[in-house]
């Protein structure tokens, strides 16, 4: 099969319309559209389809309301059901509903993919912003491609010289297959993302700014308490 028959499938676990409308927004301008999209309602009391519904005509969407709330007691649990409405594409990514991607982010990917198209995992760097719209952290961004040693990366991840977040890296379908987010944690892909890298023979390394993870008050992930702190260590 060659790179161009490949799909991708893009995963946004949603709640909040806030922001959704940039991440769709971001999304529309990908100079590449060989993806699709797939929207998980978490049961959210806000009106989403209003927005979704601006975007059918522009990609190619799926959406589903579920009948229930799972984000703010099981987060894990919300993932994996919007990971199950992924049908035929081999790679996807994890994507929030208040971020942002760089217009050839996906472009990218299928040019790493058309030259190494045998890897389970494709990584790429991110700058995380704060409500203010200011950067408070920002990854190297050289530009450069290579392929990686899962033991190098692992010891970057570890040193946190790279970033311990699952939207940061395209995966393989199959990969999730044998090994998915550990159940009851909190940072679920902190815990289990040096597993899913080992798994891989190599990793492809895109060392440039694709991603705009922002940090907002009042989100799941950024409302610490001391037993959030416990598992960021675990």
């Amino acid at each position: 099969m060659c790179s161009s028959d490949l799909n991708l499938a893009i995963i946004i676990p949603a709640y909040k319309g806030a922001y959704l409308k940039r991440t769709l927004d971001s999304l529309v301008q990908q100079t590449n559209k060989n993806f699709s999209v797939y929207i998980g309602d978490d049961c959210s009391p806000e009106n989403l389809p209003d927005i979704i519904n601006q975007y059918i005509s522009l990609l190619n969407i799926t959406y589903k309301k579920f009948s229930d709330n799972r984000g703010k007691s099981d987060l894990i649990s919300q993932w994996e059901r919007c990971l199950d409405m992924i049908q035929n594409e081999e790679y996807f990514i994890l994507f929030s509903d208040d971020d942002i991607m760089e217009a050839n982010c996906v472009e990218m990917f299928y040019q790493a993919l058309a030259c190494n198209h045998i890897y389970d995992v494709y990584h790429y760097n991110i700058d995380i912003i704060d409500q203010h719209e200011n950067i408070t952290k920002h990854y190297t961004d050289s530009g450069h491609t290579c392929i990686r040693q899962p033991k190098e990366v692992i010891e970057d991840i570890i040193c946190e010289k790279v970033s311990s977040s699952s939207c940061t890296k395209l995966f393989k379908k199959e990969l999730f297959a044998s090994l998915l987010f550990p159940e009851g944690v909190f940072f679920e892909d902190h815990a289990v993302l040096y597993k899913w890298v080992a798994m891989c023979t190599k990793v492809v390394w895109v060392d440039k700014v694709y991603y705009y993870y922002y940090q907002r008050d009042g989100s799941i992930c950024h409302t610490l308490d001391m037993n959030k702190h416990y598992h960021f260590y675990l």
